[in-house]
């Protein structure tokens, strides 16, 4: 996740549904000393912790999860994008 941030310009906070995957990944960006602008929290699966029209990238790693496509769009900026894997 750390490496999403290539720039001072970028923000990155990635979100998961199980707390200890979240406490490990915060101890691992620590580490790294950019914890702050690469930040890591708990959510519940279905609604985004942020605001309308506000995310540039969403990068989505699993697709087994129960966030709705229009949740997704919600929170996505004007030309913002969604990586994502195909569902096979």
């Amino acid at each position: 996740m750390v490496d999403l941030r290539r720039s001072d310009n970028v923000i990155v906070h990635g979100l998961d549904t199980d707390s200890g995957v979240v406490e490990a990944a915060r101890r691992q960006i620590d580490a790294t000393g950019k914890y702050g602008p690469v930040s890591v929290g708990h959510f519940d699966g279905k609604h985004l912790p942020f605001t309308d029209n506000v995310v540039n990238l969403i990068v989505i790693r699993d697709t087994r999860h129960e966030i709705r496509d229009e949740e997704l769009v919600r929170v996505l900026a004007p030309r913002g994008k969604i990586i994502a894997p195909e569902e096979t």
